[in-house]
């Protein structure tokens, strides 16, 4: 009996693992930043992103000066035992109303 609930300990705790190991978000912030490029291509227009930004539920605030626009987006948290992180994403409009850089920080 022993024997047998330690064999289901072990699964349960493996499942965890495998479960945690499975968030896209683990990924590495260049693998992530491609994603976004996928969704938001460099050249895309501030408009564009904007809206796809906030029907995500990402929309965090944005910024601007005379170099550029920003808009700053939180595309979720994952976690990295036992720790919960977020993942923080940039969109960088430099001189124009043009994505010109995506910019990924964990």
């Amino acid at each position: 009996m022993t024997r047998k609930i330690l064999i289901v300990v072990v699964i349960y705790i493996i499942a965890f693992f495998a479960l945690l190991a499975s968030n896209p978000l683990q990924r590495s912030e260049a693998d992530i930043k491609r994603q976004m490029l996928e969704v938001t291509p460099i050249g895309s227009e501030y408009s564009h992103v904007l809206t796809t930004v906030k029907q995500r539920g990402w929309y965090r605030g944005g910024s601007g000066s005379a170099d550029g626009q920003i808009i700053d987006g939180d595309i979720g948290p994952y976690h990295s035992f036992p720790h919960r992180r977020s993942v923080v994403v940039s969109w960088v409009f430099t001189l124009g109303t043009n994505l010109t850089d995506i910019r990924v920080v964990k």
